[in-house]
């Protein structure tokens, strides 16, 4: 069982996490500062209409030096902070223990609850589990003992533990899904996000769900060693939800598909994975993953690389077709889906195998509303983030010097600045607009902080980002 759920730290056990509103910038609090930001901004941008007041209204600025990492709910930011211990002979500051989690409300920026974390602090994930609860796991291969935590929201209660880390794409509603590969004995090794322990043949996987509230099991499925299980693809784009199927294929092509919400069986039947191959000594499979209802099997044809789609409910097959590598990374496009590896992108319909377009400027990343999001392919490309559109694959907006902000996946659509500054006073949120011709585009909402932007995230009503001067700062968004 992990440690009680609610404790109090004194200083000697952590290094003390204090909130500090904010005194509103210049832009806030002068009329004649922000006229002034207003006129630079049309003047370097045209037409997108300038900060207004009100949009955008600092809540607290929190320091943030040994954040692990944060997520949002619609009314509450949850960090892990590195708890500190005492410096062992020699060292001359505190080291980091372990971690604790701290709920913030967004609202006013005030401490709800602090609990110490029971679980390895590497490739830790915060997730929100409906309305009442957060769910804490870590994915690190070597972690031991609990790897996932859930609380209760308001309270900080401890509701349940295991020690199966998190399935991170699968949805979240009345249960929680956990994954691991497990050893001949049952222990768990680690998330299959992470990495395949071990050379050859896949190891046994367990998966299993969890009532969110109570953590009692509501099922559990073990796929046998040796077989090789496709689970859906992890996105890349603010708000985008897991696909609701796992696919376990046996080495003769024997599959079942099992829906990650239900843990029934959604069909049976048998696929193509092609002969086995030994590279460098070790047994060399085939690629699989899920996108949204479609199974994709990437294995080495008779005449090179070759790929095979099936439905992944009932597992009926589609088409089967050459390309040119398996180091494919399968995302949304509209109603097609977009295949992406080392050579470019091609835009496929998954139920026909034809392509819509292809290029090699852009690596899609997902859908931004009705726009696909595409970065930049490769270190060499000279070409900025863009949306495109998904039917062409043609750019309609460049987004040079602006980043995506993980948000809703209803929108809005907000950004950041990034890289160089461009516009006056700091880093600014901008804000993804239609227009009546159908080209979006960015309309500079307000500056954010007169330093550089980390990174952001936002929920409805709320945006939370963390500077290099190492604070995580809260904003109402009024937009």
């Amino acid at each position: 069982m992990a440690s009680p759920a609610v404790i109090e730290l004194g200083p000697a056990d952590f290094e003390p996490v204090e909130w500090v509103r904010p005194a509103p910038p210049a832009w806030w609090r002068g009329g004649w500062a922000l006229v002034g930001y207003a006129a630079l901004v049309l003047l370097l941008l045209g037409p997108p209409a300038p900060a207004a007041p009100g949009l955008l209204v600092p809540v607290v600025a929190i320091p943030a030096g040994g954040a692990i990492a944060y997520e949002l709910s619609s009314n509450t930011l949850y960090a892990a902070w590195f708890a500190y211990q005492a410096p062992h002979a020699g060292a001359s500051r505190p080291e980091p223990s372990r971690a604790t989690l701290d709920a913030y409300r967004l609202a006013d920026g005030r401490l709800r609850w602090r609990v110490l974390l029971p679980v390895n602090l590497g490739s830790l994930l915060i997730r929100s589990a409906g309305p009442d609860t957060v769910v804490v796991s870590s994915l690190d291969l070597g972690a031991t003992g609990d790897r996932t935590v859930a609380y209760d929201a308001d309270s900080g209660r401890l509701l349940w533990d295991s020690r199966l880390p998190l399935l991170p794409t699968a949805p979240a509603g009345e249960t929680v899904a956990l994954a691991a590969y497990v050893d001949p004995s049952g222990a768990p090794l680690g998330s299959p996000y992470v990495r395949t322990p071990g050379a050859g043949a896949p190891p046994a996987m367990l998966l299993q769900a969890l009532h969110v509230r109570s953590g009692l099991v509501a099922w559990t499925l073990r796929i046998d060693e040796g077989y090789y299980t496709a689970l859906p693809a992890v996105a890349a784009l603010p708000g985008a939800t897991g696909d609701p199927y796992a696919v376990a294929v046996g080495s003769g092509g024997e599959a079942r598909s099992v829906d990650l919400a239900t843990g029934a069986v959604a069909g049976r039947g048998h696929v193509r994975i092609g002969p086995t191959r030994t590279v460098r000594g070790d047994q060399d499979g085939p690629e699989l993953v899920v996108s949204g209802r479609w199974l994709l099997i990437g294995y080495q044809g008779a005449d090179g690389p070759t790929l095979a789609s099936y439905r992944a409910d009932t597992l009926a097959p589609a088409w089967t077709g050459r390309v040119p590598s398996l180091n494919l990374v399968a995302v949304p496009c509209g109603e097609l889906t977009c295949l992406t590896d080392q050579y470019g992108t091609r835009a496929v319909n998954l139920a026909t195998g034809r392509v819509g377009w292809s290029g090699t400027a852009w690596q899609p990343l997902g859908m931004l509303g009705s726009w696909v999001y595409a970065a930049p392919q490769g270190s060499g490309q000279t070409v900025p983030a863009s949306l495109l559109a998904p039917g062409s694959g043609a750019p309609v907006l460049s987004l040079a010097g602006w980043a995506v902000i993980q948000g809703p996946a209803a929108g809005p659509y907000l950004v950041q600045t990034a890289g160089t500054v461009t516009l006056p006073g700091g880093a600014w949120l901008g804000v993804l607009r239609a227009t009546t011709s159908g080209v979006p585009r960015v309309e500079p909402v307000a500056p954010l902080v007169d330093r550089s932007i980390d990174g952001c995230t936002a929920v409805p009503r709320f945006v939370v980002c963390g500077t290099d001067t190492k604070q995580l700062w809260i904003w109402r968004y009024r937009g």
